[in-house]
């Protein structure tokens, strides 16, 4: 990707938008280019072929949002998931902790 390619323009939009992209996709080897590929284009099968367009910046965001929902609510589950093992939770049990996760906090100024 060059500096001032659409691929790279949108890989600074995924970045903005999730601090630790680079980083999560490399460590679980994401072909950054492929990704790049399904999330900035839609592919169209007609009769004689495949045509790719590329989606307008809305699309992309969108398309961005849903990405980093997905993975976040992967990651929430992972970590339930280990929390229950690492304290022996009982599947029959009526005994629970919970995590909660409250949207916006990260957005003021001082999150204490």
């Amino acid at each position: 990707m060059t500096r001032n390619s659409r691929g790279m323009q949108m890989w600074n939009l995924f970045s903005t938008a999730w601090p630790c992209s680079n980083t999560f996709f490399y460590a679980h080897r994401c072909d950054v280019n492929l990704l790049l590929a399904t999330s900035c284009t839609r592919t169209i099968q007609t009769r004689e072929g495949s045509i790719v367009k590329a989606l307008d910046f809305n699309a992309a965001v969108a398309s961005r949002d849903a990405l980093a929902k997905t993975v976040y609510a992967r990651l929430f589950d992972w970590l339930v998931d280990k929390i229950n093992i690492s304290v022996g939770q009982d599947p029959n049990s009526h005994v629970q902790i919970g995590v909660l996760d409250i949207y916006g906090f990260e957005c003021f100024k001082h999150n204490r």
